[in-house]
């Protein structure tokens, strides 16, 4: 049977995934910042009766278009386990066999892959298996492979639900009539629900009695603003920057040691 003339070796297929998948994540980049420029997000205060105590709160002038970003993401993810498999059978091609149905091998735990992986791996020389039995792709080994598979799993029956969420990094740079007249110390800082709401607290602080005639303006906030990812449970609650540039470079180092053997 004549192989495909796409499944050359040189450039990989692997690759070709893998930058498939940069591009979404790139695109996706684009589109938050985008959304980020608009301002979508102000800070006001809002004062209690005796002006005791303020709360800075967060208007909601855009709203995140979050299904259209979980889209993007799920079609990374895939992309980037795809590319590990699209490996394997390019390794498979090489050695001269068949593809029928492998793949590249990841397990829950240490004795289902020692199990179950040779079918997986079928074709390949033995080198490229050694290889691979040494980069652990299973949940008690290199933990990156067993949840990129479990997030590509999920993404194929349910949407990856994400939001845009509490800051990753806030940076409090008080201006001379914060300085003069608010602790730091003092200051109480709410998380974020999800999706962000109109009105809802950010922050909130004591405000002393020479104080209290004083307007105060949130402009001591310096707030930078991540996706965040609610489901699946692997990455549940972490941010969608960190965890792409974690899969991209489990799989990119994978791609880089076995495409020695193509």
């Amino acid at each position: 049977m004549t192989q495909p003339p796409y499944y050359s070796a040189i450039p990989p297929m692997a690759m070709a995934k893998l930058n498939r998948a940069k591009e979404h994540i790139n695109n996706l980049k684009v589109e938050f910042d985008a959304f980020l420029a608009k301002d979508p997000y102000k800070f006001s205060i809002k004062y209690d009766e005796h002006r005791t105590h303020g709360t800075i709160i967060v208007r909601v002038r855009a709203e995140a278009p979050i299904l259209r970003w979980s889209v993007f993401i799920g079609d990374a993810i895939h992309n980037l386990r795809s590319a590990l498999d699209h490996l394997v059978c390019q390794l498979v091609l090489t050695g001269k066999s068949q593809i029928a149905r492998q793949q590249f091998p990841i397990y829950r735990t240490a004795h289902a892959y020692n199990s179950s992986k040779r079918a997986d791996v079928k074709g390949v020389c033995p080198r490229a298996e050694q290889i691979i039995d040494r980069l652990k792709p299973h949940g008690e080994g290199i933990k990156s492979y067993w949840r990129l598979s479990q997030v590509d799993n999920y993404d194929k029956h349910r949407l990856l639900i994400a939001a845009v969420d509490t800051p990753s990094n806030m940076i409090f740079k008080p201006s001379s009539a914060w300085k003069r007249l608010i602790d730091p110390s003092t200051l109480i800082l709410y998380k974020i629900p999800n999706p962000i709401k109109d009105n809802t607290k950010f922050l909130s602080f004591p405000i002393p009695p020479e104080a209290r005639d004083e307007n105060l303006d949130p402009d001591g906030l310096d707030v930078t603003w991540d996706i965040r990812l609610l489901t699946p449970p692997e990455v549940e609650n972490e941010f969608i920057s960190t965890v792409f540039y974690e899969f991209n470079c489990t799989v990119e180092k994978t791609i880089r040691i076995l495409s020695r053997l193509l």
